[in-house]
């Protein structure tokens, strides 16, 4: 099995690696534990909210799925410590900036001094 804990953030022609622990239509939260290197249950979410993940894309999406996604996201949220606020919508341009910044200081912060 992978090494999702030092997985890189890229692969060798730049595309990014991607981990879906819940996806599409998912009624469960999954999550990765390094010790047993297996994805366990986390949290059940249909049963607790009445969510389910809605999407897999979010490109070109109108205005009203964006405010659903935002309230799904926000609202899962309050489930754990995590505290989310949606800060507005961008590019892949952005996103990708994002991206090598968070797994830059991911690197800082696992590396030893």
């Amino acid at each position: 099995m992978a090494d999702y804990i030092n997985l890189p953030c890229r692969d060798e022609d730049g595309h990014c690696h991607v981990v879906v622990e819940a996806p599409r239509g998912s009624l469960v939260k999954l999550k990765y534990n390094p010790s047993k290197n297996v994805f366990v249950f986390h949290r059940a979410l249909i049963l607790i909210l009445g969510l389910a993940y809605p999407y897999e894309h979010v490109n070109d999406l109108p205005g009203r799925v964006r405010r659903e996604l935002e309230e799904f996201f926000v609202k899962t949220s309050e489930m754990t410590k995590k505290r989310v606020t949606v800060l507005g919508w961008d590019g892949p341009k952005t996103a990708e900036k994002l991206i090598d910044k968070a797994a830059t200081e991911y690197v800082r912060g696992h590396t030893a001094s």
